[in-house]
């Protein structure tokens, strides 16, 4: 099998020591081709220069900051790979898993993988298996910290949505609902982990006072800039626009009812209803899963 490369995509704001080492778990790690984007957004002193050596590509926001989702979209718009791995900073990679993350990701049903898990091995009672990779499929809100997703697919829905508030990543997640793919749940013992919430229990987080900044808590409320409070105000404002549309992509009820439909006993993929699945155009895999296998448990 032909490996396209990861690009693996890291919107940073402050914690340099958090970047170096995420950075250096990736070069330790990475088991085919790889590229680095790192995205500085305004991080005042531009520490992200001080892992120039171990990154493809530094992109520098020397104007107001742009909030994650923004920042997000500008580095993988300069990302090469077939692949795309999003991962907050404070994230860690601790084996190799970039090789068996595309196998997961050639299917073309998967739109995005949820590869992070929680600080316990993923199980489900049923999966898919490609070439040893364990996977199942689930729809809701799982693995913010890190995604992975054809570039092709990012493309195809316009990328993550920079108006809204709250969690762009999951927002993302909802758009690739829409756009009729499945989101991936990577089986088995984790590939990467948060170093924040399991070491110092969010104490020390990459999310910040707005949801939509998703940066450490290094900002001084009190002088906090004008045109990012403006900004955190219009992303409410929209979100609370969102929630209020029967598939909005910011409304967490109707997602969460729609995977009820979808998949009434949670992750059994046998059991999915495909006239619930017409509603946003997934039944247009059937075919595809009805050739895969399906392991028990």
């Amino acid at each position: 099998m032909k490996y396209d490369f990861f690009s693996v995509v890291i919107p940073f704001f402050l914690h340099t020591h958090y970047l170096k080492s995420l950075v250096e778990s990736i070069h330790r790690h990475a088991d085919i081709p790889f590229e680095i984007i790192v995205h500085d957004d305004r991080g005042i002193d531009h520490s992200s220069l001080a892992i120039e050596d171990k990154v493809s590509t530094i992109v520098l926001n020397l104007g107001k900051n742009l909030g994650l989702a923004a920042s997000a979209n500008r580095a993988i718009a300069c990302a090469n790979g077939k692949y795309i791995l999003f991962l907050n900073q404070d994230c860690e990679i601790i084996r190799p898993c970039l090789r068996d993350y595309a196998k997961v990701l050639d299917k073309p049903y998967v739109g995005v993988l949820s590869p992070y898990g929680d600080p316990y091995p993923q199980t489900s009672p049923e999966w898919i298996e490609t070439e040893g990779v364990k996977f199942t499929l689930r729809h809701g809100i799982s693995g913010c910290c890190a995604l992975a997703f054809r570039k092709e697919v990012w493309e195809e829905i316009g990328g993550f949505e920079e108006i809204i508030s709250g969690c762009c990543d999951t927002t993302l997640m909802y758009k690739m609902y829409r756009a009729g793919y499945f989101r991936a749940v990577a089986l088995g013992e984790r590939w990467i982990r948060n170093i924040s919430l399991e070491e110092k229990g969010n104490s020390d987080t990459t999310i910040g006072p707005y949801g939509d900044c998703g940066y450490p808590r290094v900002f001084n409320l009190n002088n906090y800039d004008e045109l990012c409070r403006k900004r955190a105000w219009e992303c409410q404002r929209r979100q609370d626009e969102h929630q209020k549309e029967p598939a909005g992509i910011s409304n967490i009820d109707y997602w969460h009812g729609y995977s009820v439909e979808l998949m009434p006993q949670s992750g059994v993929i046998s059991s999915i209803d495909w006239e619930v699945a017409k509603r946003h155009g997934q039944i247009k895999w059937k075919p595809h899963l009805e050739r895969e296998t399906i392991y028990c448990g």
